[in-house]
């Protein structure tokens, strides 16, 4: 394993500092914005708002301050319950993608420049059209609302709170909206949208989508990010004059579910997902191999109580990381533990069926069992309602992916094969059974789930859930180890599902890039590794004699439980510079490098008219844009495909022709 990284400790605390966070705005923003009340504030998502916590928790955070939020974006997944109970957040806006429906997709495969050129356009105009003649016309509840304002009736947004990325059209869209409602724009960075293409920095998408994010931060009234080192990679490439921190943290649901909770959900998922299921079986089978073989006497000295007390010796010349241990400890740790059996028994006992746990209705394990017990894998319901976790618990590792190519899979699954070939061949007999639960969607899914059918690993079993907003929160709270294996694109974006796992108390192996110890310290509050050498090292180190108190992981976990919530967070960094958007005269600030790159140039509307537009930026502030929208509508068809590629597409619609008509 790699050297460990130096984190300085605190002289008087012995711990090393929270995260750097930036001074309180309330001074800065004075100065910048009018000190208006905000009442309204639209926010954009080119994408499935439901797959966009971040701009959820925004929506959330403003309804609770007495702001009315207007959602527009994709639908598709449910949002939270504090967005769709709310009753100053209007979700009506959402429809769906253009060109989603059956005819759309099979226009993209018969001429995908065709399509992207008529999907390019009816977003665009879509998005406009939500923005500029929809949005702020009807409260939440749907409520007609007159505004004085000078456009028709609606009741003119304050801010229109957007994304990056997706970078175009949205941005475009969002920087006219701003300048025909007369309102703020607020940039929310979340990557860096020129580095997500997966093609050189010298191709032209990459280079318009580059000069487009740059052009309009240095227009947008505000810029948000989520690290510092994003903060200051767009001031010193970008020229974004002032840029403010708002770090994701989780909200108050985001916590360590109790042991009913935690049986209930297990009972459920057991019942209506499959792949959990079969996992479950998996892993019963392996138990019971293993109790088998210690029964037999071929697993090793002694029974699997025994070797569940047996400490960890730590000499294995590995550089397995040593956490900072927790000074008290408890059997009852927050996640899982380990079988007591042995995986070095004898494997001749395959054809013993398992017991039915997996598929067998709640109901039923109590008829059959004598002691009216009601059992999952990892927790236990008595007759008389007490329930308590296993002490024969595998560990419960959970992985959140969007399986894009940013998030290498192949690593983890490395990984893990190499755990169980250690596991199974009885080199380190206090190493527990292994399930693995990886959530999310995206398009790289397919491809991981057949690699990992085709794994077969005895000791460690692989699945996949897509979890309802309401039970995710309650699987990773139910986690022993969260593993991250997100890559940034950009390398000054910080994964928000390590976030989620900070706030249900679940340590975390995080895979390295160059701003992640903004969120994680290696050895304090999680793992950090480079490859699937030292992933699986840091497994066998962390999940040593589980699930027994006092090891490295319950260190882990003591101090993962200091993390700032969503609500302190926000209402300290963001609500301050909200409170004083208001309706601005000013519009958004445009800056424009003189010498100095990025110095302030004014804005949008001139405050010596009154609020109009000024006379030497009317160019800038409309043609510009608009023609950065008509090139993009031009050009983004044809550089997103060579001319190789479109010259095969037309050879195969144009034979398919010839034969549909010969």
């Amino acid at each position: 394993m790699g050297a460990r990284a130096s984190v300085p400790a605190d002289r008087t605390t012995g711990k090393p500092p929270r995260p750097l966070r930036p001074a309180s705005r309330r001074a800065a923003t004075a100065g910048i914005l009018e000190h208006l009340d905000c009442k309204h504030v639209v926010i954009l998502v080119l994408g499935d708002v439901g797959r966009s916590p971040r701009m959820q928790y925004h929506a959330m955070s403003l309804a609770s301050h007495g702001v009315r939020v207007t959602l527009i974006g994709y639908s598709g997944e449910r949002c939270i319950s504090a967005v769709e109970d709310s009753p100053r957040v209007d979700t009506s806006r959402r429809f769906d993608p253009p060109l989603s429906g059956p005819w759309g997709k099979s226009l993209k495969r018969r001429a995908y420049l065709l399509f992207a050129g008529v999907k390019a356009v009816a977003l665009l105009v879509r998005v406009m059209y939500e923005l500029v003649l929809v949005a702020g016309r009807r409260g939440a509840g749907g409520g007609a609302v007159a505004d004085s304002g000078g456009f028709g009736d609606a009741l003119r947004p304050d801010a229109i709170l957007v994304q990056n990325p997706p970078s175009l059209p949205g941005l475009a869209c969002v920087y006219l909206a701003c300048l025909l409602r007369r309102c703020a724009m607020v940039l929310d960075w979340h990557n860096l949208g020129f580095t997500m293409f997966g093609c050189g920095p010298r191709h032209p998408l990459v280079w318009i989508t580059r000069r487009a994010e740059g052009f309009f931060g240095r227009r947008a009234t505000v810029n948000l990010t989520v690290s510092h080192a994003m903060r200051n990679w767009i001031k010193e490439n970008f020229g974004v004059p002032e840029g403010y921190v708002v770090y994701d943290q989780p909200p108050e649901f985001f916590r360590a579910p109790t042991v009913p909770e935690r049986h209930e959900l297990f009972t459920r998922l057991t019942r209506t997902n499959p792949d959990f299921a079969d996992a479950i079986r998996a892993l019963t089978l392996a138990s019971l191999r293993g109790e088998l073989s210690a029964i037999g006497g071929g697993g090793g000295e002694g029974d699997g109580n025994d070797r569940l007390g047996h400490g960890n010796d730590g000499n294995d010349g590995t550089g397995r990381p040593h956490p900072k241990k927790a000074r008290g400890h408890s059997d009852d740790n927050s996640g899982s533990g380990r079988s007591n059996s042995d995986s070095g028994g004898n494997r001749e006992v395959t054809e013993v069926t398992p017991p039915p746990i997996a598929r067998t209705p709640p109901a039923e394990w109590e008829e059959g069992d004598p002691a009216g017990q009601e059992r999952t894998l990892f927790t236990t319901r008595s007759a008389d309602g007490v329930y308590e976790l296993r002490r024969d618990r595998p560990a419960l590792l959970v992985s959140s992916t969007s399986w894009t190519p940013d998030e290498d899979f192949s690593v983890l699954l490395e990984a893990l094969r190499r755990f169980d070939l250690r596991t199974a061949s009885g080199a380190s007999p206090t190493l527990p059974l292994v399930m693995v639960v990886v959530t999310g969607k995206g398009p790289d899914k397919a491809k991981y789930v057949a690699r990992m059918r085709a794994a077969r690993m005895s000791r460690v079993a692989v699945c996949t859930a897509w979890l309802e907003p309401e039970d995710y929160p309650l699987l990773l709270g139910s986690a022993d180890l969260g593993i991250c294996l997100h890559t940034s694109t950009s390398g000054v974006d910080l994964p928000m599902k390590v976030v989620d796992m900070f706030g249900c108390g679940v340590p975390v192996c995080a895979v390295h890039f160059e701003c992640l110890k903004e969120l994680v310290q290696h050895g304090y509050n999680g793992c950090v590794f480079r490859d699937s050498t030292e992933l699986a090292l840091q497994l066998e180190a962390l999940l040593d004699g589980f699930p027994r108190g006092g090891s490295e992981l319950d260190g882990y976990r003591s101090n993962v439980k200091e993390v700032q919530r969503w609500r302190e967070n926000w209402d300290e960094y963001a609500w301050p510079i909200f409170s004083k958007i208001g309706r601005l005269r000013a519009g958004p600030t445009n800056t424009r490098g003189t010498g100095a790159r990025g110095s302030p140039r004014g804005g949008f509307f001139s405050n010596a008219r009154g609020g109009g537009w000024s006379t030497g930026g009317l160019a800038e502030s409309v043609v510009v844009p608009a023609t950065m929208l008509l090139v993009l509508l031009v050009s983004v068809p044809w550089l997103s495909h060579s001319l190789e590629s479109w010259a095969a597409d037309g050879a195969a619609a144009a034979d398919r022709w010839r034969r549909q008509w010969t």
